[in-house]
C-alpha cells in the first residue's frame, strides 16, 4: 500500500491575503487555491496554492504521515524524492499540464536518472500507460532526454531505455518556454490578426471603433509579449542564468532602480543607447564603465557615484 500524502505548496505571496482581516474581513487573493486531484494514476491528492507567474517557487511539504509512510523499506532520500514528485505534478496541473507529466520531470530532478519507464512507475505508482505518456509528453517539453546506454531496470528482462533529466536548470526552462510559446502564443496571435482586419474592413456600425481599439491594443500587447518571450528562447541557457546570478548579487532595490531609471528615458534615446551598448564587446563596454567612473568624466557628465559605485544624476 502506498503512502496517502497531503502536501501544501504554499508561495511567500500568499502571505496576508485570505487571513482574518478587521471586522472578520477577508482579502481575495488573485490566485486560486487548486485541488489537484490525480487519484486516476495514484492514491495521493494535492492541495497546491500556485502563483502562475513563479514557477520556481519556494515548496513546504507537510506529510500527515512519518516520512517513510507505509512502506519501512523506503529511505528518507527516496520519500523525499517522491514527495516533491507529487508536489511538482500539482504545480504542473495548474500550469495545464497533466499531473503526471510533471511529477516525471519533478521525480527525474530530484533523483538524476538514468531510470527506465519500469522504475519511474514504481516510483510515482503510476499505471503503465500512465507512464509511458508522461514519459513521452516530458520529451515533447525538452525537460527529459534519452540515456547513451540502454538500462536493466531489473535483474530479469532485457535491458530497456532510460531517462535523464535535462540537468540544466537554464535549459529546462528555457525550452518549457519555448513549448509555451509554440503551444499558448503561436495559435492566438493569427486568430487576433485575423480578427482585426475583419473589424477594419467592417461597415461603420456602433460597436465597431470600440472593438477596434479593444483590439489593436490587444495585438499589440501580444505580439510585444512574444517578441520578449522569444528572446529568452533564442538566449544561450548559460547566458540566462548569468544574468539571474547579476540579479541575485545585485543590493536589495538597486535592480528596481535600474528598470525605473530605464523605463523613465524618452523612447528614442533608451533605443540609441541600447543599439550603441549591443555593437560593443565586454571588453570595451568594462573600459567604457571604467572611463565614466573617473572623477573628471563623471563630473562633466553630471554623475556623482555613491556607496559601492552606484551612479547618481
Amino acid at each position: 500500500m502506498r503512502p496517502n500524502h497531503d502536501i501544501d505548496v504554499q508561495h511567500p505571496r500568499l502571505e496576508g491575503y485570505g487571513r482574518g482581516q478587521q471586522d472578520g474581513q477577508r482579502r481575495a487573493h488573485p490566485m486560486r487555491r487548486q485541488r489537484c486531484d490525480a487519484r486516476s494514476d495514484t492514491d495521493y491528492h494535492i492541495v497546491a496554492s500556485i502563483d502562475n507567474y513563479s514557477l520556481l517557487s519556494s515548496i513546504v511539504f507537510r506529510e500527515r504521515k512519518n516520512v517513510l509512510g507505509d512502506d519501512p523499506q523506503l529511505d528518507h532520500a527516496e520519500a523525499i524524492r517522491r514527495g516533491f514528485a507529487r508536489a511538482w505534478g500539482g504545480i504542473g496541473a495548474a500550469w495545464g499540464v497533466a499531473p503526471s507529466t510533471a511529477a516525471v520531470q519533478g521525480y527525474l530532478l530530484l533523483h538524476g536518472g538514468p531510470l527506465t519507464s519500469s522504475e519511474i512507475q514504481a516510483a510515482l505508482g503510476l499505471s503503465h500507460r500512465a507512464t509511458r505518456t508522461a514519459i513521452a509528453d516530458c520529451e515533447t517539453w525538452g525537460i527529459v532526454e534519452r540515456a547513451p546506454l540502454l538500462r536493466r531496470g531489473g535483474s530479469r528482462g532485457p535491458a530497456g531505455t532510460a531517462w535523464l533529466p535535462v540537468g540544466d536548470h537554464w535549459e529546462w526552462f528555457r525550452r518549457v518556454a519555448a513549448s509555451r510559446l509554440e503551444r499558448e502564443t503561436d495559435p492566438i496571435l493569427p486568430l487576433l490578426d485575423a480578427c482585426l482586419a475583419e473589424a477594419q474592413g467592417a461597415p461603420d456600425e456602433p460597436g465597431i471603433p470600440q472593438l477596434l481599439d479593444r483590439l489593436q491594443g490587444l495585438v499589440e500587447f501580444t505580439h510585444r509579449f512574444d517578441r520578449a518571450v522569444e528572446v529568452v528562447v533564442r538566449m544561450d541557457s548559460a547566458d540566462i542564468g548569468h544574468l539571474f546570478d547579476v540579479m541575485d548579487r545585485m543590493p536589495e532595490g538597486q535592480l528596481d532602480r535600474l528598470l525605473t531609471t530605464l523605463a523613465r528615458m524618452p523612447a528614442d534615446d533608451l533605443v540609441r543607447t541600447a543599439g550603441l551598448l549591443s555593437d560593443m564587446t565586454p571588453t570595451a563596454l568594462h573600459r567604457l564603465i571604467g572611463l565614466a567612473s573617473q572623477p573628471g568624466v563623471s563630473k562633466l557628465a553630471g554623475i556623482t557615484f555613491g556607496r559601492g559605485g552606484a551612479a547618481k544624476a
